[in-house]
Protein backbone atom coordinates (compact mmCIF):
# COMPACT_ATOMS: atom_id res chain seq x y z
CA UNK A 1 0.00 0.00 0.00
CA UNK A 2 2.79 2.26 1.01
CA UNK A 3 4.57 1.55 -2.46
CA UNK A 4 1.42 2.08 -4.00
CA UNK A 5 1.23 5.89 -2.82
CA UNK A 6 4.44 6.79 -3.26
CA UNK A 7 3.93 5.69 -7.11
CA UNK A 8 0.74 7.66 -7.31
CA UNK A 9 2.90 10.77 -5.78
CA UNK A 10 4.75 10.47 -8.50
CA UNK A 11 2.89 10.36 -11.02
CA UNK A 12 0.73 13.34 -10.13
CA UNK A 13 3.94 15.26 -9.37
CA UNK A 14 5.31 13.95 -12.85
CA UNK A 15 2.69 15.12 -14.37
CA UNK A 16 1.60 18.67 -12.71
CA UNK A 17 5.19 19.72 -13.70
CA UNK A 18 5.44 22.52 -16.21
CA UNK A 19 8.61 22.21 -18.83
CA UNK A 20 9.49 24.90 -20.71
CA UNK A 21 9.46 23.99 -24.39
CA UNK A 22 12.55 26.14 -25.54
CA UNK A 23 14.53 24.35 -29.10
CA UNK A 24 17.89 25.97 -28.73
CA UNK A 25 20.13 26.96 -31.15
CA UNK A 26 24.32 26.51 -31.25
CA UNK A 27 25.72 29.11 -29.18
CA UNK A 28 22.44 29.23 -27.10
CA UNK A 29 22.53 28.85 -23.40
CA UNK A 30 18.64 28.32 -21.46
CA UNK A 31 17.73 31.27 -19.70
CA UNK A 32 16.28 31.74 -16.25
CA UNK A 33 12.54 30.74 -15.82
CA UNK A 34 10.47 34.36 -16.55
CA UNK A 35 9.80 35.54 -13.18
CA UNK A 36 7.53 38.49 -11.88
CA UNK A 37 9.45 39.26 -8.34
CA UNK A 38 11.74 42.00 -9.08
CA UNK A 39 14.77 39.85 -8.71
CA UNK A 40 16.75 41.85 -11.21
CA UNK A 41 16.97 39.40 -14.08
CA UNK A 42 17.32 40.25 -18.08
CA UNK A 43 17.98 37.84 -21.03
CA UNK A 44 17.36 37.27 -24.28
CA UNK A 45 18.91 35.37 -27.16
CA UNK A 46 20.35 37.68 -29.80
CA UNK A 47 20.75 35.47 -32.89
CA UNK A 48 22.09 32.36 -32.10
CA UNK A 49 23.78 33.46 -28.89
CA UNK A 50 22.77 33.99 -25.45
CA UNK A 51 22.68 37.59 -23.61
CA UNK A 52 22.24 37.19 -19.86
CA UNK A 53 22.62 39.80 -16.85
CA UNK A 54 21.83 38.95 -12.99
CA UNK A 55 22.04 42.64 -12.32
CA UNK A 56 20.63 45.29 -14.25
CA UNK A 57 22.58 48.28 -14.93
CA UNK A 58 19.85 51.16 -14.99
CA UNK A 59 16.10 51.21 -15.45
CA UNK A 60 14.01 54.49 -15.27
CA UNK A 61 10.60 54.62 -15.24
CA UNK A 62 8.20 57.62 -14.94
CA UNK A 63 4.16 56.85 -13.88
CA UNK A 64 2.59 59.79 -14.72
CA UNK A 65 3.91 59.63 -18.89
CA UNK A 66 4.64 55.58 -18.94
CA UNK A 67 8.42 56.56 -19.97
CA UNK A 68 10.30 53.06 -19.90
CA UNK A 69 14.00 52.93 -20.45
CA UNK A 70 16.14 49.38 -19.54
CA UNK A 71 19.33 49.52 -20.19
CA UNK A 72 22.03 46.40 -19.11
CA UNK A 73 25.44 45.36 -20.46
CA UNK A 74 28.01 42.97 -20.11
CA UNK A 75 31.70 42.23 -21.15
CA UNK A 76 30.36 41.97 -24.86
CA UNK A 77 27.19 44.26 -25.50
CA UNK A 78 25.43 46.96 -24.12
CA UNK A 79 21.25 47.11 -24.67
CA UNK A 80 18.76 49.27 -24.29
CA UNK A 81 15.30 49.37 -24.53
CA UNK A 82 13.10 52.28 -24.63
CA UNK A 83 9.49 53.24 -24.49
CA UNK A 84 8.74 57.10 -24.91
CA UNK A 85 5.23 56.73 -22.97
CA UNK A 86 2.18 54.66 -22.64
CA UNK A 87 3.74 51.92 -20.25
CA UNK A 88 0.87 52.61 -17.82
CA UNK A 89 -0.06 49.06 -16.82
CA UNK A 90 0.52 45.32 -18.02
CA UNK A 91 0.12 44.68 -21.60
CA UNK A 92 1.39 44.75 -25.64
CA UNK A 93 3.84 48.23 -26.21
CA UNK A 94 5.41 49.20 -29.17
CA UNK A 95 9.43 49.94 -29.07
CA UNK A 96 10.92 53.50 -30.03
CA UNK A 97 13.61 53.85 -32.26
CA UNK A 98 16.49 55.30 -30.69
CA UNK A 99 18.76 54.16 -32.98
CA UNK A 100 20.91 52.62 -30.65
CA UNK A 101 18.71 50.02 -28.88
CA UNK A 102 21.88 47.47 -29.24
CA UNK A 103 25.29 48.78 -28.95
CA UNK A 104 28.63 46.74 -29.43
CA UNK A 105 31.07 46.76 -26.05
CA UNK A 106 33.57 49.34 -27.89
CA UNK A 107 30.63 51.37 -29.16
CA UNK A 108 31.49 50.47 -33.23
CA UNK A 109 28.46 49.32 -33.57
CA UNK A 110 24.97 50.49 -33.04
CA UNK A 111 21.57 48.64 -34.00
CA UNK A 112 17.83 50.17 -34.24
CA UNK A 113 14.88 49.07 -33.84
CA UNK A 114 14.14 47.41 -37.66
CA UNK A 115 10.91 49.16 -38.61
CA UNK A 116 8.29 46.02 -40.21
CA UNK A 117 10.48 43.53 -37.80
CA UNK A 118 9.18 41.86 -35.00
CA UNK A 119 9.02 44.31 -32.23
CA UNK A 120 6.86 43.63 -29.28
CA UNK A 121 7.33 44.46 -25.32
CA UNK A 122 4.63 42.50 -23.05
CA UNK A 123 4.66 43.84 -19.59
CA UNK A 124 3.76 40.58 -17.37
CA UNK A 125 3.50 43.16 -14.17
CA UNK A 126 3.82 46.87 -13.37
CA UNK A 127 3.52 47.11 -9.43
CA UNK A 128 5.11 50.60 -9.25
CA UNK A 129 3.92 50.73 -5.18
CA UNK A 130 6.40 47.01 -4.80
CA UNK A 131 9.02 48.82 -7.32
CA UNK A 132 8.68 45.48 -9.59
CA UNK A 133 8.38 45.81 -13.62
CA UNK A 134 8.33 42.38 -15.48
CA UNK A 135 7.90 41.13 -19.23
CA UNK A 136 9.22 39.32 -22.37
CA UNK A 137 10.25 41.07 -25.65
CA UNK A 138 10.88 39.79 -29.06
CA UNK A 139 12.77 42.72 -31.24
CA UNK A 140 14.76 42.85 -34.72
CA UNK A 141 17.42 45.64 -34.97
CA UNK A 142 19.19 46.67 -37.84
CA UNK A 143 22.38 48.78 -38.23
CA UNK A 144 23.00 51.33 -40.97
CA UNK A 145 24.54 48.59 -43.57
CA UNK A 146 21.75 46.61 -43.02
CA UNK A 147 22.95 44.08 -40.90
CA UNK A 148 20.06 42.33 -38.47
CA UNK A 149 20.34 41.25 -35.08
CA UNK A 150 17.54 38.92 -33.96
CA UNK A 151 16.11 39.21 -30.48
CA UNK A 152 14.00 36.42 -28.91
CA UNK A 153 12.74 34.66 -25.92
CA UNK A 154 13.81 38.28 -24.46
CA UNK A 155 12.74 38.18 -20.93
CA UNK A 156 13.46 40.71 -17.72
CA UNK A 157 12.42 40.70 -13.82
CA UNK A 158 13.64 44.30 -12.58
CA UNK A 159 12.85 46.49 -9.67
CA UNK A 160 11.87 50.19 -10.24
Amino acid sequence: MRLLFCALTLIFVTIGCKKENVSLRDGERRLPNATEKGRGIFGCHINDETYFIKRHSAITYIPETGYLFIENRNESFEFRLFVYEGVLGEGVYSFSNTGEEWISSDYSSFYGVKEDGLNVLEITRLDYPNHVVSGRFEIDLIDIEGNIKRVRNGRFDLEI
